[in-house]
């Protein structure tokens, strides 16, 4: 095993790595959407795969990890007709992609509403890859 794939898989203080710690099974996205903080309206950056436990962020910015985010994602009227998802996650890990500069922001979504679930199976089905 290479020292890149090393890296990639990265074991927790649990001895599993993250993909065995994961309850939900993640979709990527062929599309990006652009994610801002509701109570400051600043940009985070875009979603770049969901679960029905979880999202995750890729971001220019790094995020302070276990703490309370209400988002707003913007999609198309394919997806929602509002144009938009709001929901209220909490920050899991944020990782850097040294690669691209950027972060990987693992946000768990906190009650999540009925229309909410039906907006991430719509995304599911019309953008995952």
């Amino acid at each position: 095993m290479t020292s890149d794939k090393i890296k990639k898989q990265k074991i927790e203080p649990s001895g599993k790595s993250m993909k065995e710690r994961r309850k939900y099974k993640r979709w990527l996205l062929s599309s990006y959407f652009d994610t801002y903080e509701m109570n400051s309206n600043s940009s985070l950056g875009y979603l770049a795969d969901v679960s029905y436990g979880g999202i995750m962020l890729v971001s220019k910015y790094p995020v302070q990890t276990n703490i309370v985010l209400p988002l707003r994602i913007e999609l198309n009227k394919e997806v929602d007709k509002g144009g938009q998802m709001q929901v209220v996650t909490r920050s899991v890990r944020c990782n850097e992609d040294r690669d691209f500069k950027y972060y990987n922001i693992g946000l768990k979504l906190i009650d999540l509403s009925s229309a909410n679930l039906s907006i991430i199976k719509r995304l599911i089905e019309k953008y995952s890859i």
